[in-house]
């Protein structure tokens, strides 16, 4: 499976750590593990634009949100990818709750669907489910899975499975390593590293 030039499953800060989602916290979470946003305690927002090979037909753009309610996290993501002949669109809602002060749990459900002018729309509704446990001061364990009923054999929505650990070095330097299934096909194996 091949995703070309997009990719509804990151965001900024994990594309920058090699793709590694399963750990991130905050508002971005919202499109990489829903269980990320479960530690937030206020309203947050997020846009972004991904300029593919400097061509405007190409650009991901993304809009999320996470709300704190005394019952958990709610949580919202628009994104778009193409232009008007031909767009892909991903919108999720998410929630998201702090089960104990080291296990947070997310899903999101979210609605897929694909623009081609001169041709017949096509949409899917799937789901999406996390967890974050921290397992002690400085490591994270985090996973995630995405259509695991593969919902959409016939669209190009695969199902993913990954998981993660997050390792802080120190206060400044984060360590990352991820397995990812497509499919439930081979694993792909991801490390990156973040410095602030």
């Amino acid at each position: 499976f091949s995703f070309g030039q997009n990719n509804f499953l990151n965001s900024a800060k994990s594309l920058g750590i090699s793709d590694c989602y399963t750990t991130q916290k905050g508002v971005w979470s919202t499109t990489t593990n829903p269980a990320g946003g479960a530690n937030s305690k206020d309203i947050s927002v997020g846009i972004g634009i991904k300029n593919n090979f400097g061509l405007s037909e190409l650009n991901n753009k993304t809009a999320v949100g996470l709300i704190s309610t005394n019952s958990g996290v709610f949580g919202f993501s628009v994104q778009q990818y193409g232009f008007s002949q031909y767009n892909e669109n991903k919108f999720g809602l998410s929630f998201a709750k702090q089960l104990s002060e080291t296990f947070n749990s997310g899903i999101k459900i979210d609605y897929f669907s694909t623009h081609i002018q001169n041709y017949e729309n096509e949409g899917l509704v799937t789901f999406e489910i996390g967890i974050q446990k921290k397992l002690s001061r400085k490591l994270t364990l985090g996973s995630f899975i995405h259509n695991p009923l593969n919902l959409s054999k016939n669209t190009n929505t695969p199902s993913i499975v990954a998981i993660g650990l997050q390792y802080n070095v120190n206060p400044k330097v984060k360590l990352y390593t991820e397995t990812e299934s497509t499919d439930y096909d081979d694993l792909a194996l991801k490390v990156g590293v973040e410095g602030e």
